[in-house]
């Protein structure tokens, strides 16, 4: 969840190499150590998704009702930046 907008990251500011410009550089590593962590839930639980619809569309259907949440959480995500 991100509490406050990200604020932009500025060459010039790099090359400065300020306590508040790696502050900055900091949160942006978090947000997208928690994104790229999102994706690969997302990409495993679409794997998983066409794997059971492969068996059967009884057990893909129950296997999609599951997976929703994954998606719903994501959107849920960037909404709130």
């Amino acid at each position: 969840m991100v509490i406050g907008k990200l604020q932009p990251l500025e060459f010039t500011d790099c090359l400065l190499d300020s306590p508040e410009f790696r502050e900055n550089l900091n949160q942006h590593e978090k947000e997208l150590e928690k994104t790229s962590q999102q994706i690969k839930r997302i990409i495993k639980e679409v794997k998983d998704l066409l794997a059971a619809a492969k068996m059967g569309h009884g057990e893909g259907t129950i296997a999609l009702n599951g997976r929703s949440s994954a998606i719903a959480e994501a959107k849920g995500n960037k909404r709130s930046r």
